[in-house]
């Protein structure tokens, strides 16, 4: 009895110990802190041509890549690494390319304008005129034209028969991709690759850019293909995780330490009263 006050101190204080060891060993107070933002792994490197590519645009199994300095566009095969077709344009600039399910979009540099190319007569069947200048960035889903325009910073999203549905201002952007999850979009800016959402353009994840002269963008379903303006090169990109530092999952020191000073009055209560009952 005369030492009951220091035991019930100890059998309390101990499993509480023991169960903020245990909580801390679980993860319960993990903390997750980013370490960078998310990457993208390169799964593969083409060279169709020993030029300066510019728009990107996936059609099914062939990838179109715009070479306006040549008013050139070609149809090339990833598989087999073969150009399976060439389209020379005689005066439009081909800056930047979108498939829309049939035709090849084309976005003209000099007069800003998108024309609809069919590949198999290489013949132009249909524009779209509006009040943009000069195209960047160019993508087409749902029968939606998305749009980035350096002159007036600004990425639209153009409805062909309402015309302009969506507007905002943006960073520079030097390439745009559609597919399921949302818009991809190359911010020269930062040098990073953004995933915006369609419902209102809003940025949903980012990646690092793997080259610092990032040019057009296309997206496969499950690759991005991304162009180098200064190599030539043609990436096939696989986006991948964030990385994350865990900090949490192990027991802090100060724990340990204010269970000693919890049970050091313990033991000092404990030897005093053992010396006083001695006597």
């Amino acid at each position: 009895r005369k030492y009951r006050i220091e035991i019930l101190t100890f059998i309390v204080a101990t499993p509480m110990f023991l169960t903020l060891c245990l909580l801390f060993s679980i993860g319960f107070f993990t903390e997750k802190i980013p370490l960078s933002k998310r990457v993208v792994n390169i799964t593969s490197i083409h060279i169709p041509l020993e030029k300066s590519p510019r728009g990107l645009a996936w059609s099914g199994d062939v990838l179109w890549i715009s070479y306006p300095q040549d008013r050139l566009i070609i149809a090339y095969n990833p598989e087999s690494m073969e150009i399976v077709g060439k389209i020379e344009l005689q005066n439009i600039l081909p800056l930047e390319l979108a498939w829309s399910g049939e035709e090849l979009l084309v976005a003209d540099a000099i007069s800003g304008r998108i024309f609809f190319l069919d590949v198999e007569k290489n013949e132009i069947i249909g524009e779209v005129e509006n009040d943009w200048s000069y195209p960047t960035g160019l993508a087409f889903y749902n029968d939606i034209i998305y749009l980035y325009d350096v002159a007036s910073s600004k990425l639209y999203a153009i409805d062909m028969k309402k015309g302009i549905v969506k507007s905002r201002l943006f960073p520079s952007v030097l390439g745009l991709a559609a597919g399921e999850r949302g818009l991809w979009a190359v911010i020269t800016g930062n040098l990073t690759i953004s995933l915006l959402n369609y419902e209102n353009l809003e940025t949903l994840e980012v990646y690092y850019c793997p080259t610092p002269a990032p040019s057009g963008l296309a997206w496969d379903g499950e690759y991005l293909w991304l162009g180098n303006f200064n190599s030539g090169k043609i990436y096939q990109l696989k986006p991948g995780k964030q990385l994350w530092k865990i900090r949490g999952r192990r027991a802090p020191s100060w724990l340990v330490l204010a269970y000693v000073l919890v049970l050091l009055p313990i033991v000092f209560s404990f030897l005093r009263k053992s010396s006083f009952y001695a006597i």
